[in-house]
């Protein structure tokens, strides 16, 4: 994973797969089912709000199964 321009990119993502962002919390901020191999998430929540800086987890999921899980750090 790697930011440019203030958007985070999550490539060669398989289809049919879920990416969700998690707070420290638990609270999902942003879900997303990518129609291509490139995802970006450009650091807001599901209303489009900017959301606070600090740590959140994303994991990537399949048929409800978690593929892959990790950090992200947002800095303003």
């Amino acid at each position: 994973k790697y930011a440019v321009n203030q958007s985070v990119k999550f490539d060669c993502f398989p289809a049919n797969e879920t990416l969700q962002i998690y707070t420290l919390s638990g609270e999902l901020v942003y879900q997303v089912t990518p129609s291509g191999p490139l995802v970006q998430w450009q650091g807001v929540n599901q209303q489009g709000a900017p959301v606070a800086p600090g740590v959140y987890y994303y994991v990537v999921e399949s048929g409800g199964q978690a593929q892959r899980r990790g950090k992200l750090l947002v800095l303003r």
